[in-house]
């Protein structure tokens, strides 16, 4: 087995996403050598070390620090051949960096995946930012936000887009549900999830979840056997806006992650949508701050939704 693959697979253990320490040693040395450096069998050279230094962040811990977690965290190479070995099984696959069809998840590196784990279809790769559109919202849907989430996923996904959201109840839900129901489209819809792809969280929506990686994929920069966490949710949104060209909250309360998906749209140069909603309901005060902060253009239909991928393109 490919090495490189697998320091990359152990990578995606053992460090968060957003380890901001974990993507500047990668920069300096590569996945192999990094991994060595953990494994207390290598060190960084001064070059090395200046190039570290100038990917991290003033607020990111030293190298020193950053290695003591990792250390408690890895669980050797044996343990990632096997993640890949479990990822076959399930009929997915791991992309790197390296792959011809690794998606540039957003515009700067130290942010971007350190790998993705993939259940599904993964012939023609992943699509270009300029097909794929995010569509995301608030858990707890009104009937209102449900409608107007269907109606918009479909335009999308009949007009040749996927759509891309996060697996969970609601408005994500619905948006992976009406892109299925769509005709015509070969790769509907992309479920990106918070934890390891061995178990789909939430258990609920695990018939939905095989649904998707039967037509389109379901993607994790998680490795297999990590469960999903408050903070792994936060970092998977900035995923979600970044393999997307626009994203469009359909229905969100003022501090939804939906929020955060599209402020991190924003920062990435993607166009970014809200629905508006009754003045009168707290489902529809963040799509609404959204619009009256200038973060977001109104969307009202599907051909606006669209409108925010031509624009970009």
């Amino acid at each position: 087995m490919n090495t490189q693959r697998i320091a990359y697979a152990a990578w995606t253990d053992f460090s968060e996403p957003c380890d901001g320490a974990a993507r500047a040693l990668l920069a300096a040395v590569g996945p192999e050598k990094g991994l060595a450096i953990v494994e207390q069998d290598a060190t960084m050279t001064d070059s090395e070390r200046e190039i570290f230094n100038s990917h991290k962040s003033t607020n990111e811990r030293n190298l020193e620090d950053a290695l003591y977690v990792w250390k408690g965290k890895y669980r050797g190479r044996e343990h990632a051949q096997a993640s890949l070995a479990l990822i076959e099984r399930l009929g997915g696959g791991f992309l790197t960096p390296e792959d011809e069809n690794w998606p540039i998840a957003g515009n700067d590196p130290r942010s971007n995946p350190i790998g993705l784990w993939w259940r599904g279809n993964m012939e023609n790769g992943i699509p270009e930012k300029h097909r794929a559109m995010a569509i995301v919202g608030s858990r707890d849907a009104t009937e209102y936000g449900r409608q107007a989430t269907a109606e918009i996923s479909i335009h999308a996904a009949t007009n040749g887009v996927t759509v891309v959201s996060g697996g969970a109840y609601g408005i994500d839900a619905t948006a992976h549900e009406a892109a299925l129901s769509a005709e015509g489209n070969e790769f509907p819809t992309i479920a990106v999830m918070a934890g390891g792809l061995d178990r789909y969280y939430p258990v609920g929506n695990a018939d939905l979840l095989t649904r998707i990686a039967e037509r389109g994929t379901v993607l994790s920069e998680i490795a297999p056997g990590k469960a999903p966490t408050r903070w792994r949710f936060l970092a998977r949104n900035r995923l979600i806006a970044g393999l997307t060209g626009a994203t469009v909250v359909t229905e969100a309360r003022w501090r939804s992650g939906a929020m955060t998906t599209a402020n991190h749209a924003k920062t990435m140069g993607r166009n970014v949508g809200a629905v508006p909603g009754s003045v009168f309901s707290a489902n529809s005060a963040g799509t609404h701050r959204l619009i009256r902060d200038g973060i977001a253009d109104l969307v009202t239909t599907g051909a606006d939704a669209l409108n925010l991928l031509d624009t970009n393109h």
